[in-house]
C-alpha cells in the first residue's frame, strides 16, 4: 500500500454564508450604488494595481495547439508578446483570480453546465445546493459577490431567448515577463487525465460526506470548488513523460494522442502585470485584493496557472506592488484641473475589508494552496500498487478497482493541518 495526494481538492460551498447578494431588477433601476455602469458611487473605489508575479515551477501556457497525430504529440505554441516575449493572457489571470474570489465569498458555482443529461447538471444538484449556488438561471433573483465584481451571463435550460448579463466592473491587462525571461526547450507532457465517469466519488459524495459509487449518482452532492494542490520541489520532474519516441511502431502503444509538447517558461522568471478596477465598494475591493493576495500571517500561498497543473507545472506567487486610486468625482471637477488623476493607495493587509469573505473557506484554501501541507506523499493521479506514483499506464485502473472495492474517496479538509492521503489498490 502506498499513500499519494490527489492533484486537486475542493471546498465545499454554503450559499447560507454569502454576504450582500445582490437583488436583480431591470438594468435601469437597478438598486445598488457600485454594481451600475452609468454611474460612480461617492465612496466607490477606481484603481489601478499594479501586481508581481514569481513562477515557482515552469509555467506553460499555450497560444495554439496543433492537433496531434498518432505519429507525433501536439505541439503547443506557448503565448507570447513581440519578439516572443513570454506573457500571461488576461484572460487567464482574470480565471484565476475570479476562482478564488468565488471560493472566498461563497459565490455562484460556474461549473455546473445546463445540459439535463450531464453529471454536471445545475438541475441534479438543486435539492442539495441553495439555488443562489447555482450559474444564474431564470429561477436566481440575486448575484453573489464574485458575479457582481467579475460579471456574468445567464444560462437557460428553458430557451435560446436572450439572456440577462452583467458587465465587469474588473479589466486584467497581459503580464509580460521582465527582460531576459525566454521559453525553454520543447518538453513532452505525461499524459493529462480527464475525470473518470466510473468513479464520481472524486467530484461526488454521498450526504454525509462519504463515498458515493456511480450506482447512487442520483442522490449525490457535489463536493464544492476544485483547487489544484501544490508540489514539493523533489516532484518537479514529474511532469515529464518517461516514453521515448523512436519511429511509427511506437506510436500506438506510447499514446503520442494523449501528449502535448510544450515550451514552458522556467521557475524563477518574473513577470508585471495591472488591473483596472472600476466603482468597487470597499468590501468589494477588500475581496479583490484578498483573492490577490490570500495568504494570511506570513504563510506560503501558491496561485496556479496554465498547462500541467496536476503535474506541478504552473505554480506561482502573485505580490500586489502598488495601488493607485483615481478619484472619479474629482476627475470632472475644477479641482481636478489641478490635482493628480493618481493617488497612492495604502493597503495594510491586516486591515483588509473582508466582510464578503467566509472565514472558514478562507482558510480551507489556504491550507490547500500552502505546500507544507501537502508534502508527505506524492501529488500524483491515482495509480495501483504496481503502477507506482506518476505512472503512465493504465490510468483507468485505480477507479475500477476503488468503484469495486477500495471505496476511497477525498476527505475533509482540516484547517491548518495536513491534507488526507489516499490510497493505492
Amino acid at each position: 500500500m502506498t499513500l499519494f495526494y490527489s492533484p486537486y481538492q475542493f471546498i465545499p460551498i454554503d450559499t447560507s454564508k454569502t454576504q450582500d447578494k445582490v437583488e436583480w431588477q431591470p438594468e435601469t433601476t437597478l438598486n445598488h450604488r457600485y454594481i451600475r455602469h452609468d454611474a460612480w458611487a461617492d465612496d466607490g473605489i477606481s484603481a489601478i494595481i499594479h501586481c508581481k508575479v514569481t513562477t515557482l515551477s515552469p509555467l506553460a501556457i499555450g497560444n495554439f495547439q496543433a492537433e496531434s497525430t498518432e505519429k507525433i504529440p501536439s505541439i503547443v505554441t506557448p503565448y507570447s508578446h513581440a519578439n516572443e516575449r513570454p506573457a500571461i493572457p488576461a484572460n487567464s489571470l482574470r480565471g484565476m483570480i475570479a476562482s478564488v474570489a468565488e471560493t472566498m465569498s461563497q459565490s455562484a458555482m460556474r461549473v455546473f453546465t445546463a445540459e439535463k443529461k450531464s453529471h454536471y447538471a445545475y438541475t441534479s444538484a438543486s435539492n442539495l445546493l441553495g439555488k443562489d449556488s447555482l450559474p444564474w438561471n431564470s429561477s436566481r433573483t440575486h448575484l453573489t459577490p464574485a458575479e457582481a465584481i467579475f460579471g456574468v451571463v445567464e444560462e437557460s435550460i428553458e430557451s435560446e431567448a436572450a439572456h440577462r448579463n452583467l458587465a465587469s466592473r474588473v479589466r486584467f491587462n497581459d503580464a509580460v515577463a521582465e527582460e531576459g525571461v525566454t521559453f525553454s526547450s520543447p518538453i513532452t507532457l505525461k499524459k493529462l487525465d480527464s475525470p473518470k465517469p466510473p468513479s464520481p466519488a472524486m467530484y461526488y459524495s454521498a450526504a454525509n460526506g462519504e463515498f458515493i459509487s456511480k450506482d447512487d449518482l442520483k442522490n449525490h452532492k457535489p463536493n464544492g470548488r476544485k483547487h489544484y494542490l501544490p508540489h514539493s520541489n523533489n516532484a518537479q520532474e514529474a511532469w515529464k513523460t518517461a516514453f521515448q519516441y523512436e519511429g511509427e511502431k511506437d506510436a500506438k502503444d506510447q499514446n503520442w494522442k494523449q501528449h502535448l509538447q510544450i515550451r514552458p517558461v522556467p521557475a524563477n522568471s518574473f513577470y508585471h502585470f495591472t488591473l483596472n478596477v472600476e466603482n468597487l465598494s470597499p468590501a468589494e475591493f477588500g475581496l479583490l485584493l484578498t483573492a490577490l493576495e490570500p495568504a494570511q500571517d506570513n504563510n506560503d500561498f501558491i496561485h496556479r496557472l496554465g498547462l500541467g497543473k496536476p503535474y506541478g507545472l504552473g505554480q506561482i506567487t502573485l505580490d500586489i506592488d502598488k495601488i493607485e486610486c483615481i478619484n472619479r468625482k474629482n476627475s470632472y471637477s475644477l479641482q481636478g484641473l489641478t490635482q493628480p488623476r493618481l493617488a497612492l493607495y495604502s493597503d495594510d493587509k491586516g486591515k483588509r475589508n473582508t466582510k464578503l469573505i467566509d472565514t472558514i473557506a478562507w482558510q480551507e484554501l489556504q491550507t490547500l494552496a500552502n505546500p507544507q501541507y501537502s508534502k508527505d506523499y506524492p501529488v500524483c493521479y491515482p495509480f495501483t500498487t504496481k503502477q507506482g506514483a506518476y505512472s503512465e499506464e493504465e490510468g483507468y485502473q485505480w477507479f475500477g478497482t476503488n468503484e469495486k472495492e477500495a471505496k476511497d474517496y477525498l476527505k475533509k479538509i482540516t484547517i491548518g493541518k495536513a491534507l488526507k492521503p489516499l490510497e493505492s489498490n
